[in-house]
């Protein structure tokens, strides 16, 4: 309807003007606008379109702006890459995918960099890694370099630690040689040889003459070398001793006898044979040269070395 006067009339949304014959700009939310009572001029109903402002939406947003207020006093939101009241500030080169309108902080970081506006690099003590994680966007770095640990990896393993420490704790992942414990802060048993548990501290071995978890009871001097590690059984025994403990004498005809019979000799004294050296020599033996000692065969009895020339042989075998 209009009057019937003047032909003046109210207009649909997209049209303006006494007789509406004018249509809303393109730059208005849905092509809408009116002419309020206080102007002559039209204004958007809606808003502007992206990237427009003003009454009628008829200037443009500031250069970096994706929408801004109708008045014109701020931008709604940035294109990516800037941001600010009115977008005038750019973010930093190492954000990744644009960063916060109001501050600047980048909403994700390029490999290997680190912090809310992503101008850390990852720590020099951070071990690189081939994906370029090195560190996370806090700065923490995902591995450290050996001998290093904590969140930067800033704190040095202790120098008791073999191949590097736990990364969050500082445990040691293994002890140098000498030392055991959690920490490595306990020194191995002196008579430790090539170190000791890392959990117990008990010996790997024992240097020669020692047995016993910590190695540190002495072997029997009876011992020829070694001894067992648990009970101290010895090896092996010197002349003249027998026994687990070579802590017994071989009987008084002998010079070596088995570990376990002091009677069963395997070295008899000059002069003597058997198996217990409880038999003489012939005396028919020639003698050792430089002594008055016959000798003979330890097992047979028989002459070693032939009978003196002025002694008849008895047995035919001098």
């Amino acid at each position: 309807m209009c009057n019937i006067l003047d032909g003046k009339c109210g207009c649909k949304g997209t049209y303006y003007g006494d007789k509406c014959t004018s249509p809303c700009s393109i730059n208005c939310i849905n092509s809408r606008c009116y002419i309020p009572s206080s102007s002559s001029q039209p204004q958007c109903a809606d808003g502007c379109v992206d990237g427009n402002t003003g009454p009628y939406c008829q200037s443009s947003c500031p250069a970096n702006c994706r929408s801004c207020q109708q008045d014109g006093s701020s931008c709604n939101e940035c294109n990516q890459g800037w941001y600010g009241t009115n977008c005038e500030s750019q973010c930093h080169d190492n954000c990744v995918g644009g960063c916060v309108k109001m501050d600047g902080r980048c909403n994700d970081c390029k490999p290997d960099i680190a912090g809310p506006y992503c101008n850390i690099t990852c720590g020099t003590r951070c071990q690189p890694t081939t994906d370029l994680t090195t560190c996370d966007r806090n700065g923490r770095c995902t591995n450290c370099i050996m001998g290093r640990y904590g969140n930067g990896c800033n704190v040095s393993c202790s120098t008791r630690c073999a191949g590097g420490c736990d990364r969050s704790s500082g445990a040691c992942t293994n002890c140098i040689v000498g030392r055991y414990g959690n920490d490595c802060d306990m020194n191995c048993s002196t008579g430790c040889d090539g170190g000791c548990d890392r959990d117990t501290g008990r010996c790997i071995n024992c240097i020669v003459g020692r047995y016993g978890n910590d190695c540190n009871m002495n072997c029997s001097t009876g011992c020829a070398g070694e001894c067992d590690r648990n009970d101290g059984k010895c090896t092996s025994c010197i002349k003249g001793k027998t026994g687990d403990r070579c802590d017994t004498n071989c009987n008084n005809n002998c010079t070596v006898c088995n570990q376990d019979n002091a009677n069963s000799c395997t070295e008899c004294k000059d002069g003597r044979w058997g198996s217990s050296c409880n038999k003489l020599c012939n005396t028919n033996c020639k003698p050792i040269v430089g002594t008055t000692v016959d000798t003979c065969d330890q097992k047979s009895g028989d002459c070693m070395d032939g009978s003196l020339p002025d002694k008849t042989c008895s047995t035919g075998k001098c």
